[in-house]
């Protein structure tokens, strides 16, 4: 879904990291968000540049049958960082590939793949799973890989470690282990919260574990005693540090990374990472096999790899990486913003309510993807030109560029105090990526309102409209009847002939889509796609369902009432 995405990894592909070194410095924090299922067809994941410093040769490493494939997978603060290179050396050397850095080295190499992506950042979009794997395939037939290799990052989701198992099996290979490091949610929050940084220089430090000398003994952590030792200069925490954006981040890696892990089973090794870091490595050791412990196994660990029992024992904790160190704080007033979805089906309502929630809500304004993606398009925005060149060849606009339209959209100066999304998302995986852009500046969906009608009313609803087409008069064969069908008497059924505009007495219509075969297939959609997007958000507490079947003004009262309007 805070933890990054490729996007904001790959910005920064002038960055060292190129994907033959191996690499052993972990950003816990810096990582991808949930990329979009939506698959580029056209693009050919598994393509290579020859020619790129980075890419890969086609020729599969020779030892490649019994390489060792391992997935490292754990929650921020579960002290990967310090753990993976210790497992690296073990395992003879083999490298430790993260999705961010991988990708970084395809752009800046500008393999086939790696222009693909480089395209789709700079329009804005998040990086697809095709994609992404294309990169993984091409970085794993390298040299240094010949041995086997592990994969820290990736995958993040069931369709993810899918499309992974079948590139595998193209070389009749799999995965081989997958370890999982396990803390609790407490302890997590007690590591990570803590933490405190110099932005200027990326020194860090800790409430329990580091102090600075400005801390006093029981004195609450603020911007007033949180003073760099060096300098005297103010800490900050990071936007993702806090326990708002905490919460976020570890619901979201339970959600995905829990059904991965039921997918390797029984493959998966569960280690307890609760525990001092050389016991740590004590229990991976034993999964391992018998190897010798590497140096760096007892070297000390950062933070994020000391648990509260070690607490008696400060450890040094590990720099704020510089691109980590040098970004800007996220401003307060983003953190307050609604953020609202407002769904229903169609005869729900919604274009009744949705104009008093926005005058309620102090004029933030309601965001319709038709009306974004126009305007996207009029001003020829960048994402908007990629969605007016799908268009233009009768394609569906994708996830990927609906999102980047988004992105765009809510950084406008009216969105300062927040915005209702109407008609997006569709679907979890939108839901998703929608959670993952938010997660970038420590902010969620804060309440998702669901209009309740049942399908029979709704037919009734939808399937008595008909409209004056010149000029979008609407009527109702039941609660808003023209003139003529009232004088053709109360039995009379409607029909072109006596469903006439009141103005100019010009035959009416019914759209296309107002049809009762037409309205079955719209609900039976609405019911398989968004219905699962409510329970997505229901454990967060957030979901508001509001009993839509009466009157528009009885309904106005119930949502007055909500908690969201009376706050």
């Amino acid at each position: 879904m805070s933890s990054c995405d490729f996007l904001r990894a790959a910005m920064g592909c002038g960055a060292s990291g190129a994907s033959k070194e191996k690499s052993t410095k972990k950003d816990e924090d810096v990582k991808p968000a949930a990329v979009t299922g939506a698959s580029d067809k056209k693009a050919d994941a598994g393509a290579s540049d020859k020619k790129a410093d980075a890419g890969a040769s086609d020729k599969k490493p020779e030892s490649a049958p019994g390489r060792t494939i391992m997935i490292l997978t754990g929650p921020p603060g579960a002290g990967k960082g310090t753990q993976a290179a210790a497992i690296c050396e073990a395992l003879g050397g083999i490298p430790q590939l993260s999705t961010g850095d991988m990708l970084r080295a395809a752009v800046k190499a500008e393999s086939e793949v790696g222009k693909k992506a480089k395209d789709v950042m700079a329009a804005g979009g998040l990086v697809s799973d095709d994609i992404v794997v294309g990169i993984i395939k091409d970085r794993v037939k390298e040299a240094d890989c010949t041995k086997g290799f592990i994969l820290d990052g990736f995958p993040r989701t069931v369709p993810q470690a899918q499309m992974l198992d079948g590139f595998l099996g193209e070389a009749g290979e799999k995965v081989t282990k997958v370890m999982a490091l396990e803390v609790p949610d407490e302890v997590l929050t007690e590591r990570i919260c803590g933490r405190w940084i110099h932005q200027q220089s990326g020194r860090s430090y800790h409430v329990k574990m580091k102090k600075p000398k400005s801390l006093k003994e029981d004195a609450t952590p603020s911007v007033e005693n949180m003073l760099d030792d060096e300098t005297g200069e103010a800490l900050m925490q990071r936007t993702d540090d806090t326990e708002e954006a905490l919460k976020s981040r570890l619901a979201k890696f339970h959600a995905e990374t829990i059904p991965v892990l039921k997918h390797y089973d029984p493959n998966v090794t569960h280690i307890d990472a609760n525990k001092a870091p050389d016991d740590v490595w004590t229990g991976i050791k034993a999964k391992l096999g018998s190897v010798t412990a590497p140096a760096a196994a007892g070297a000390p660990a950062p933070a994020d790899a000391v648990p509260a029992a070690a607490a008696d024992a400060p450890a040094p904790i590990d720099a704020v990486p510089a691109a980590a160190s040098d970004a800007p704080a996220a401003d307060a007033k983003v953190l307050l913003r609604t953020v609202l979805i407002l769904t229903g089906p169609p005869g729900s309502g919604k274009g009744t309510q949705a104009p008093k929630i926005v005058d309620a809500l102090g004029g933030i304004p309601q965001l319709s993807t038709g009306d974004m993606l126009r305007a996207a398009v009029a001003a020829e925005s960048e994402v908007g030109l990629k969605a007016k060149e799908v268009m233009a060849s009768g394609g569906l606009v994708s996830d990927e560029i609906v999102v980047g339209i988004i992105k765009d959209r809510i950084k406008a100066e009216d969105c300062g105090k927040g915005f209702i999304l109407d008609g997006f998302p569709r679907t979890v995986a939108q839901a998703t990526m929608l959670d993952g852009i938010l997660a970038e500046t420590a902010e969620k969906v804060s309440s998702v309102m669901a209009l309740v009608v049942p399908d029979e009313v709704l037919t009734e609803r939808i399937c008595g409209r008909w409209i004056h087409k010149a000029s979008g008069r609407s009527y109702h064969i039941k609660f808003k009847k023209p003139a003529s069908l009232v004088s053709a008497g109360d039995d009379a059924a409607p029909s072109a002939e006596n469903m006439l505009d009141d103005e100019t007495a010009e035959p009416l219509e019914q759209r296309a889509d107002d049809t009762e075969a037409a309205l079955k297939s719209r609900l039976e959609k609405y019911h398989a796609e968004t219905v699962p997007i409510v329970e997505h958000y229901e454990p967060s507490g957030i979901v508001i369902k509001i009993d839509a079947n009466e009157n528009p003004d009885t309904v106005w009262t119930r949502v007055q009432a909500t908690p969201l309007l009376k706050a």
